[in-house]
Order: C-alpha cells, then sequence, then structure tokens
C-alpha cells in the first residue's frame, strides 16, 4: 500500500521526532526586498497627488449643491469624486517605467 521508504522515513520520525521537525526558513526561499521607491515612481506619485487634491475638490463642490442636487454643483461633485478614485486607483495599480 505505501511505498518501503515512506514507512521508513515515518519510523524513524516516530524513534527520533527532533529529525522530523524541520526548519520552516529553509524551505522558503527569500524574496528580494522591496522599498516603496521600486514601485512608485515619479509618475504615480503625480496621479496619487492629483487625486488627492481632485477629492478634495469633489466634496467642496459636493458641499455647494444645494438639498435636492439640482444645481450645477450636485450634478458635477460625482463625477469629481468618483474621477478621483479612479486616479488614486491607477497611481496605485500602474508600474513604474524602468
Amino acid at each position: 500500500m505505501y511505498p518501503t521508504s515512506e514507512i521508513q522515513d515515518l519510523k524513524s520520525n516516530i524513534e527520533n521526532p527532533k529529525s522530523a521537525i524541520r526548519n520552516p526558513q529553509s524551505e522558503i526561499p527569500s524574496a528580494p526586498a522591496l522599498s516603496p521607491h521600486d514601485h512608485f515612481g515619479r509618475a504615480n506619485w503625480l496621479l496619487i497627488g492629483a487625486g488627492i487634491v481632485l477629492l478634495v475638490v469633489g466634496f467642496v463642490v459636493l458641499a455647494l449643491a444645494d438639498e435636492r442636487a439640482a444645481n450645477l454643483a450636485g450634478r458635477l461633485s460625482p463625477f469629481l469624486i468618483l474621477g478621483a478614485y479612479g486616479l488614486i486607483f491607477a497611481g496605485l495599480i500602474l508600474r513604474a517605467p524602468k
């Protein structure tokens, strides 16, 4: 049913339990250390910054909307806010050219 080598390994692990304990650090290859500057370039930071500025502008415009959002501010502010989130998302996702 089981191969003989597996049975022998199990028997040796039962007889000497310390040999059965594996060092998990030796099995996992180490990943290269990445700094935030490796992923984010100047374009990423500009997109994120523009998104934050546009988000603030969108909420200021939203504060100018009337209660029924019938004026221009009420109709424009959702698009400004969604566009700002889109810019921030693009800044986080896009890779910097190497």
